[in-house]
C-alpha cells in the first residue's frame, strides 16, 4: 500500500501539572522512568525529561517509562550494568518503508555491533516527512544487549528484540507511515541530537514488502534490496540476511551467507545504490528481477503446509516467572510429510477483540518432520521432536496476555492452517491448555484434565509420549 500515516497515539513526555506551582527549570515532584528526571518545563507544568547517557549510567530511576521497563540490566550480583555510549556502536542496518499487505509491516532495524550493552536513553530514530526529519521512535531508557538487534514496527506487539533484553528498554512510538515514493533518509541520533548512523538512498530501492539493507550487511558501501542477498528472502527484521543472529555472527542461520551478508556475485556487480540503471546493456535492473540467487544452495526437501496439516495443539499462556523462558505454543505436524516452516505465523487477538490480528510467532526456514512437534517459546527458543535436520528459527514478538480469552490462528500468508480458542477460565499459572482429546479435539481443556500428573507437555503428547511415535505412554 502506498503512502499513509499510522498515528499510534504518541505518548507525550509532558503531563498535566504539578501539585506545587513549580517554576520553569526547577526540579519538581513526578514519578519518572529510570533514565529521566522530573523538571518544570513551564510554570506549573512538571515533565519527565531524558537524562544524558552519562547521567543515566550514573544512577537515578523511577517507576518505568511509557512502554517497557527501562531500568538498566544487572549482573549476577544484582548490580546495575554500566552500558556504553551509543556512538560508534549502534547501526541503522535495515528498513522496510513499504509494508505489505499493510503499513503495519514497516520496520526499522538497529544493531549493536559492539561486545558490550549500549545505552539507549535519549536515542532517536527519525526519517523524512516531506522535507523535514521527524521522530519515529524515541528511546527513554534501558540498554541494547551486546551484538543485539531490535526491529521497531508501528505496533508495539510486533517489535523484535534478539536477544530479548532484561529488563525491556522503554520507548515512545511516534508515527510510522513512511513515504514510498520519496528518497530514503533514516537517521539514528544520540541523546544530544548528533547523527550516529544514517541510511540514505534512492526511492527506486523501495518495493512493497522488500526491505532495504546495508551492503554488505552492517557495512557502509551502499544500500541494496534485501532480495539481493544469498537466499533471496525479502526481509530479516532483527536478524542477519541469512536469518541467523548477530550474537552468533550469523553462523546460526538456516540460509546461506556469512557475517558479511554480501549479495551474490554476478556479471554486473552489486545493484546500484542510487537507483539508476545497472551497468551493462541497459537490460532489466537485477534488483527487480533477480532470478535464482547465485549462492542459494539446494532447496529444502519439504513443502509448505496446507490447511489441516499443521495445528496448534497446546498453549501455555500464563507461565511461571520468567514468562519469556517458559511460555510456549506447541505446533504438531499431523501429515505424513515434512513441512516447510518459512513464513508460518501464530496470530492472536488484541484487547477488546476476538479477531486474531497480532503476530506473536513467526517461523523461518527449516522443515518440521512428519508427525513431529515444535514447542516455540517466547524467548525465541524452539524445541523440535524428532530433531529437525534443517533447523527452524523462531521469532517471538512478546508474551501472551493472561487477563483475557485467547483467540488464535495459524497462518501461512493468506492461508488459514488452523484456528484455536483458549477461554479465560482455562488460563491458570503454570498449567497449559491442550486440545481435548489430544491432537484431534476441537476445544481445549486444562492439561491436568488430560493428565493429572503433568501440568504441561511442550513438544510431547499429553500423556508424555512422542507425537511422531503415535503417543505411546512412556
Amino acid at each position: 500500500m502506498k503512502y499513509a500515516m499510522v498515528l499510534l497515539g504518541a505518548l507525550a513526555l509532558t503531563s498535566a501539572g504539578c501539585e506545587d506551582k513549580c517554576n520553569t527549570g526547577d526540579p519538581c515532584s513526578k514519578s519518572c522512568g529510570p533514565c529521566e528526571v522530573a523538571l518544570c518545563v513551564a510554570k506549573g507544568i512538571c515533565s519527565c525529561k531524558p537524562l544524558s547517557p552519562a547521567e543515566c549510567n550514573g544512577g537515578g530511576g523511577g517507576d518505568g517509562g511509557p512502554i517497557g521497563d527501562g531500568s538498566l540490566p544487572t549482573n549476577e550480583a544484582g548490580m546495575p550494568v554500566q552500558c556504553a555510549d551509543p556512538a560508534g556502536k549502534l547501526v541503522l542496518n535495515e528498513v522496510l518503508p513499504d509494508g505489505e499487505p499493510t503499513e503495519d509491516g514497516e520496520f526499522v532495524e538497529v544493531v549493536n555491533i559492539s561486545d558490550e550493552p549500549v545505552n539507549l536513553a535519549g536515542v532517536r530514530i527519525t526519517s523524512l516527512r516531506g522535507e523535514s526529519q521527524v521522530d519515529r521512535v524515541v528511546f527513554t531508557g534501558g540498554c541494547l544487549p551486546a551484538n543485539g538487534a531490535v526491529a521497531a514496527f508501528p505496533n508495539e506487539a510486533d517489535w523484535v528484540w534478539i536477544p530479548t533484553p532484561s529488563p525491556r528498554p522503554t520507548y515512545e512510538l511516534k508515527s510510522f507511515g513512511f513515504s514510498n515514493s520519496a528518497d530514503i533518509d533514516f537517521r539514528l541520533l544520540d541523546s544530544g541530537g548528533t547523527v550516529i548512523s544514517q541510511m540514505a538512498g534512492s526511492a527506486d530501492l523501495v518495493d512493497p514488502g522488500v526491505s532495504v539493507n546495508r551492503n554488505p550487511d552492517l557495512g557502509d558501501e551502499g544500500l541494496v534490496q534485501h532480495t539481493a542477498f544469498p537466499g533471496g528472502v525479502p526481509a530479516s527484521p532483527g536478524r542477519c540476511p541469512n536469518l541467523g543472529t548477530y550474537a552468533a555472527d550469523c553462523a546460526d542461520g538456516p540460509g546461506p551467507g556469512g557475517p558479511d551478508g554480501g549479495p551474490p556475485p554476478g556479471d554486473g556487480g552489486p545493484p546500484p545504490t542510487d537507483g539508476g540503471p545497472p551497468p551493462g546493456d541497459g537490460g532489466p535492473n537485477p534488483r527487480l528481477d533477480m532470478g535464482p540467487p547465485a549462492d542459494m544452495g539446494p532447496a529444502l526437501p519439504c513443502d509448505p503446509p496446507a490447511a489441516g496439516d499443521l495445528i496448534v495443539n497446546e498453549v501455555l499462556v500464563d507461565a511461571a516467572t520468567p514468562e519469556g523462558d517458559n511460555e510456549f505454543v506447541e505446533l504438531v505436524n499431523l501429515s505424513d510429510r515434512a513441512l516447510a516452516m518459512e513464513g508460518v505465523q501464530v496470530l492472536v487477538n488484541s484487547s477488546g477483540s476476538e479477531q486474531p490480528t497480532e503476530v506473536r510467532y513467526t517461523f523461518h526456514g527449516g522443515c518440521l518432520p512428519a508427525g513431529g512437534a515444535l514447542a516455540a517459546y517466547a524467548n525465541d527458543r524452539g524445541d523440535v521432536a524428532p530433531e529437525a535436520e534443517f533447523p527452524i528459527m523462531v521469532d517471538a514478538s512478546s508474551t501472551l496476555a493472561n487477563s483475557r480469552a485467547l483467540f488464535g490462528a495459524l497462518r501461512l500468508g493468506d492461508v488459514v492452517l488452523d484456528t484455536f480458542e483458549v477461554p479465560q477460565d482455562l488460563i491458570d499459572e503454570g498449567v497449559s491448555a491442550n486440545r481435548d482429546p489430544d491432537r484431534i479435539g476441537a476445544t481445549f481443556s486444562k492439561h491436568t484434565t488430560l493428565n493429572a500428573e503433568l501440568m504441561s507437555s511442550p513438544g510431547r503428547c499429553a500423556n508424555g509420549g512422542l507425537h511422531h511415535e503415535g503417543c505411546p505412554a512412556p
